[in-house]
């Protein structure tokens, strides 16, 4: 028997990834062993899986179910709405031109307040930002007028105020640097 390399992609991301795929319905939970089964086949073990399920279930991501005597697993309604709002987003037919307004995010969280820094980059991800260096992120304008649902709370999606640097992310802005003053 031949030795499978280590899998690239960690348990639990694969996982949403299948849930993602084929378990968003009502009704489409999945035994543990499916999953055991499926990533059994990409080189996973059967530990590290119910480990993932396990914690991917304390985290409010899965949620246990028990349908004709089995014990299965499905998407909490939580995520269920933000994959629908990443649909949205994906899928959409519109698309921003270059005659549509940007806001651009510029900000710098120091190495002390990481935890911070990761909040505020999922919370700009999840308002439709794309990331274009370190620390500077864009998006359409229009993104910022649609009702956004996830799973990073804790960081204002309108204002962060960090070490007196301020990162507005709705117009007005409260402080802006006077135009001859840069």
């Amino acid at each position: 028997m031949m030795d499978m390399p280590a899998p690239p992609v960690r348990h639990q991301q694969l996982i949403v990834t299948i849930y993602g795929l084929y378990g968003r319905s009502s009704g489409d939970a999945l035994p543990v062993s499916v999953l055991i089964s499926m990533l059994g086949d990409l080189g996973y073990d059967a530990p590290g899986v119910r480990s993932s399920v396990s914690r991917l279930k304390a985290k409010g991501v899965l949620k246990s179910v028990r349908l004709d005597g089995v014990a299965k697993y499905e998407l909490s309604d939580t995520v269920i709405d933000v994959f629908r709002e990443g649909d949205r987003r994906i899928f959409a037919a519109d698309r921003s031109t270059e005659l549509e307004a940007w806001v651009l995010a510029v900000f710098s969280v120091p190495e002390s307040m990481r935890n911070r820094r990761h909040q505020l980059r999922s919370e700009l991800s999840g308002l439709g930002f794309g990331s274009v260096a370190s620390g500077v992120w864009i998006a359409p304008a229009e993104s910022l007028n649609r009702p956004v649902s996830g799973l990073h709370r804790g960081v204002s999606s309108s204002l962060w105020t960090s070490s007196g640097a301020t990162i507005c992310l709705r117009a007005p802005c409260p402080r802006r640097w006077p135009n001859g003053g840069i």
